[in-house]
């Protein structure tokens, strides 16, 4: 499966996800653009993986320069294309992901994997862990309890989830060719590990958008079997070949990083991230505001 693959992000589902969170969108020559407000009425524009030819990347530039934006964001698929000067910028998307072939068999997946990995997703197995997937709809008292374990999750990592909407938003929209599955690891019919994927046939590709566990189950190795689970799932859903685990990055997330690396798989690094300024002053201010959010405590 080709990395330039049209992603999930640039699907007309993920439009309809952002304009059901209250945000404008706009599509020129087929690339989404998806736009940020900032306080004191500023705002950007940000197109998610798009792939472009110069044509289209001189649209969306004019675009954005006449709504009044502070700059366009563009985390690429592929190179962007050259004549268009940018300013390096920070990443909304992972800058680099693994992809699991899942068209193999189980015997080479869990070759691939190491040691320690194969040993714990038996060791779930022993315990009685059992996984099933969800799909819209999606009961209250199920998203409930995946909420609880997400909650419980951010406390422990220090990090802020979105809003309960969102994860109902993202589970209940669903079409021919995109839907969003969550998986629930449980023990004795109690949640105790969880994750959304999100399944986009047009690129043949499952990633894995969030996840939640159980700190007091932490001896159980639900989120190794819940992995293997989500894996057995893409190459058996049909139109899938290869599973996104959703992002790696060893200084950022380097304990999240080493999780997914043991299933095996190939790395994957996106071009850099670039931001088209067009009100230097305004962007200057904005790049250092983020910068005082990420020290503050």
């Amino acid at each position: 499966m080709p990395a330039s693959a049209p992603s999930f992000l640039q699907s007309a589902e993920w439009q309809e996800v952002q304009e059901r969170m209250g945000r404008s969108t706009a599509r020129l020559k087929g690339a989404l653009m998806i736009r940020h407000d900032l306080p004191l009425g500023y705002h950007y524009w940000y197109a998610p993986r798009p792939a472009l030819d110069a044509g289209t990347l001189g649209e969306l530039l004019a675009h954005s320069r006449s709504s009044g934006a502070l700059l366009l964001k563009i985390d690429p698929a592929l190179p962007l294309p050259s004549g268009f000067p940018y300013r390096p910028g920070r990443s909304l998307q992972p800058a680099a992901t693994i992809y699991i072939d899942c068209g193999l068999l189980d015997e080479a997946l869990l070759a691939a994997m190491h040691p320690k990995t194969r040993y714990n997703i038996r060791l779930a197995e022993r315990h009685g862990i059992t996984v099933r997937s969800v799909s819209a709809p999606v009961d209250e008292g199920t998203l409930a309890a995946f909420l609880q374990l997400l909650r419980d999750t951010a406390r422990r990592d220090g990090f802020a989830p979105h809003p309960p909407a969102h994860y109902r938003i993202l589970l209940d929209l669903r079409s021919g060719q995109f839907s969003n599955v969550l998986f629930l690891a449980e023990f004795g019919g109690q949640p105790i590990g969880a994750a959304i994927v999100n399944c986009y046939l047009p690129s043949g590709t499952a990633t894995y958008l969030h996840g939640a566990s159980s700190r007091p189950h932490r001896s159980l190795m639900a989120p190794h079997l819940l992995q293997w689970r989500i894996i057995q799932h893409v190459r058996a859903a049909g139109g899938l070949g290869r599973y996104d685990l959703g992002g790696i990055d060893d200084k950022l997330w380097p304990g999240v990083t080493r999780f997914k690396a043991s299933f095996g798989g190939r790395a994957h690094h996106f071009p850099p991230s670039a931001d088209y300024v067009f009100r230097r002053p305004s962007y200057l201010l904005y790049r250092l505001a983020r910068r005082l959010r990420r020290l503050s405590p």
